[in-house]
């Protein structure tokens, strides 16, 4: 009998619920206005992002199209540098490689002529001169054009 009454349904009674008050609602008539377009207000603005310009070489300012706190577009130019103590350091450059070239020049005709001489006319002393001068005359070369190239650079 228990085994029976055990799998017998049972009523299940379901908890009575309160009714639900709906919430209290203000009602509001809209009213048309005139607005005006544009308000005066006084702020301090902040930029998202600041940028410090800095420049490779140093030079008097020749142009600044771009003022401080404006919106700048890609590829705009920033500002320009007076090109004229540039162009005259590459300048100066230019003849101190020409120089260096016409130097390495005679000395290169120097050790020739030596050469020609022979051992038998020419000491290996004046032999030796005209070398380390050859030698020289190219490694001033080398500094006039690391000079120019530099000179070339600080222009572009």
């Amino acid at each position: 009998v228990k085994g029976l009454l055990s799998f017998a349904p049972r009523e299940e009674t379901q908890p009575q619920l309160e009714p639900v008050q709906p919430p209290a609602v203000r009602v509001l008539q809209l009213q048309t206005e005139q607005a005006p377009r544009s308000e005066e207000r006084h702020a301090r603005l902040q930029p998202v992002q600041a940028w410090t310009l800095a420049l490779e070489v140093g030079g008097r300012l020749a142009e600044r199209p771009v003022a401080n706190g404006q919106a700048v577009p890609a590829g705009r130019l920033l500002l320009a540098l007076d090109p004229e103590p540039f162009q005259a350091e590459q300048a100066a450059a230019e003849a101190g490689k020409r120089e260096a070239e016409a130097a390495l020049g005679l000395a290169r005709t120097e050790l020739a002529r030596l050469q020609e001489l022979g051992e038998a006319t020419a000491t290996k002393r004046a032999l030796d001169q005209a070398r380390a001068e050859r030698d020289r005359a190219l490694a001033q070369l080398a500094g006039a054009q690391a000079r120019l190239r530099q000179a070339v650079y600080r222009l572009a």
